[in-house]
C-alpha cells in the first residue's frame, strides 16, 4: 500500500488557498460540463483588474511576484508584480485538476489504464514515476496521484481520459485560461515540467485557483495531506 504526502510544490497551493479565504468559497455540483462560477467578482475579471489591482504596494514581500485578495469581494489587499511572467511548475496541476473534475467528475469509480504514452519522457525530464504502464486504478485515485502525490504522469492520464489526448487537453487548458480572463498564461503541458513557453502570473493563478475551489471534489482532494492507495 502506497502512502503519499503532499509535495513541497503543492504546499504552495495550500498556502495560496489559505490566503484566498477558501472557507468563503461556494461549491458546485459534479458535472461533465464546466460550471458557472459562484464567485461574483469572477464574472467580470477585466473590471476587477482595472479597479482593484494596486500599482505600488506599501509593503514589499520577499518574493518577485505576489497577489493577496479578499475572496468574497475580489478586492486586492496586496499585489507585487502580479502580472509578471513566472514558471508555474507543479502549480500547473491546479488547472489540470480543475478541468479533470469538471469534465470527468461524474464517474470517479471508472477504471483507467495507464499507458506507455502517459509515462513517456517523465523520467528523462527529471520526474519520478509513481504510476506504471498497464496499471489500472479508479479515476478518483488518479486525481489523488495528481493533486496529492503531484504525479506528472497522472496529469497525462487525466488529460487523455478527459480530452482524448494530452495535446487536446492542453488546448482546453489554454482556452479555459482565456475564458477566465487570464492575462499572462500559456500552457504547453499538463504537469508543469519546465518549458520556456509554459508560464503564468500571480494574478492569473488567483483567477484559476478561485474557480477551481468552487468544486467540492477539488477542495476535498487538495485538502488531503496523507493518502493510502
Amino acid at each position: 500500500m502506497k502512502k503519499y504526502r503532499i509535495l513541497s510544490a503543492l504546499l504552495a497551493l495550500l498556502v495560496l488557498s489559505s490566503l484566498l479565504g477558501l472557507s468563503a468559497w461556494a461549491s458546485q455540483t459534479e458535472s461533465t460540463e464546466p460550471q458557472e462560477t459562484q464567485v461574483p467578482w469572477l464574472d467580470d475579471p477585466a473590471g476587477y483588474r482595472e479597479n482593484n489591482l494596486p500599482d505600488t504596494p506599501e509593503y514589499s514581500a520577499g518574493c518577485d511576484t505576489a497577489l493577496l485578495l479578499e475572496m468574497n469581494s475580489g478586492i486586492v489587499v496586496y499585489a507585487k508584480n502580479a502580472e509578471a511572467r513566472v514558471y508555474p511548475a507543479s502549480l500547473t496541476k491546479i488547472m489540470t485538476g480543475m478541468l479533470a473534475v469538471q469534465y470527468g467528475g461524474r464517474d470517479l469509480d471508472k477504471l483507467i489504464t495507464v499507458t506507455e504514452e502517459d509515462i513517456a519522457g517523465i523520467e528523462e525530464a527529471g520526474g519520478e514515476l509513481k504510476l506504471k504502464a498497464g496499471e489500472q486504478l479508479p479515476f478518483r485515485d488518479v486525481l489523488y496521484y495528481l493533486m496529492v502525490a503531484s504525479s506528472n504522469e497522472a496529469a497525462n492520464v487525466v488529460a487523455r481520459h478527459v480530452a482524448g489526448s494530452v495535446e487536446d487537453f492542453v488546448n482546453l487548458m489554454n482556452t479555459t485560461a482565456q475564458e477566465l480572463g487570464c492575462v499572462n498564461t500559456h500552457y504547453v503541458n499538463t504537469n508543469g515540467l519546465h518549458d520556456d513557453d509554459h508560464y503564468t502570473c500571480a494574478y492569473d493563478m488567483a483567477l484559476i485557483a478561485a474557480t477551481a475551489y468552487n468544486n467540492e471534489i477539488f477542495k476535498e482532494i487538495t485538502s488531503t495531506t496523507l493518502k493510502s492507495m
